[in-house]
C-alpha cells in the first residue's frame, strides 16, 4: 500500500489521487500489470482531463527528463486518428499555473495489452521538480467521441 502522497499519485492507488476536470468518470481497477495494485479506469470521449491531488516535491526519489505513463487502450474507434495525449505541471511554491511538464504531445496507443506512453520533461519542469514545491500533475486525454475505457498506471520517471 503506497505510504506517501507521491506514491498514491504516480501509482494511482486511491480515489483521491485523481479527479476528473472534464469528462466523465473515472474509477479504481485492478493494475493490468501488477494484479495487486491499482490502476485509473477513465472513461474518454472527446477532451478529457484528469488531474492528480497536490504532492510535495520533496517525496519524489528520483526523476529524470522522462516521465513514462503505462496505457491500455481500448478498441480504436476511429483507427485514422488514435487520439493523443498531453501532462501539465502546475507547482504552487514556483508562482507557475500550469507549467508543462510534457511538451511534447503524443498519440495514444492502440492495440491489446499495456503500452507505455513517454513524455518529455523539459528543463523548466525539471526544475520545478529539484525545488522545494507543492506540485500538480494534469492530463489531457484527447481522442474520438465515445473513444471507450482507457486504463492508466504506473506513472514515472525514467532518469
Amino acid at each position: 500500500m503506497p505510504v506517501t502522497t507521491v506514491e498514491r499519485v504516480l501509482g494511482f492507488e486511491t480515489e483521491d489521487a485523481w479527479h476528473v476536470v472534464q469528462g466523465t468518470t473515472a474509477s479504481l481497477v485492478e493494475s493490468p500489470t501488477v494484479p495487486e495494485l491499482k490502476a485509473l479506469s477513465v472513461a474518454v470521449s472527446n477532451y478529457t482531463e484528469i488531474e492528480s491531488t497536490s504532492f510535495p516535491t520533496s517525496e519524489l526519489a528520483a526523476f529524470g527528463p522522462t516521465l513514462k505513463l503505462d496505457v491500455v487502450s481500448p478498441p480504436p474507434v476511429n483507427p485514422s486518428w488514435p487520439g493523443d495525449a498531453t501532462m501539465f505541471l502546475a507547482c504552487m511554491g514556483a508562482n507557475m499555473s500550469h507549467q508543462e511538464v510534457a511538451t511534447n504531445t503524443v498519440p495514444l496507443p492502440q492495440g491489446s495489452g499495456a503500452h507505455v506512453v513517454n513524455f518529455v520533461v523539459p528543463p523548466a519542469g525539471l526544475a520545478l521538480l529539484a525545488q522545494d514545491n507543492e506540485c500538480q500533475l494534469r492530463l489531457v486525454l484527447n481522442a474520438s467521441t465515445n473513444a471507450g475505457t482507457y486504463v492508466l498506471d504506473n506513472l514515472r520517471f525514467s532518469l
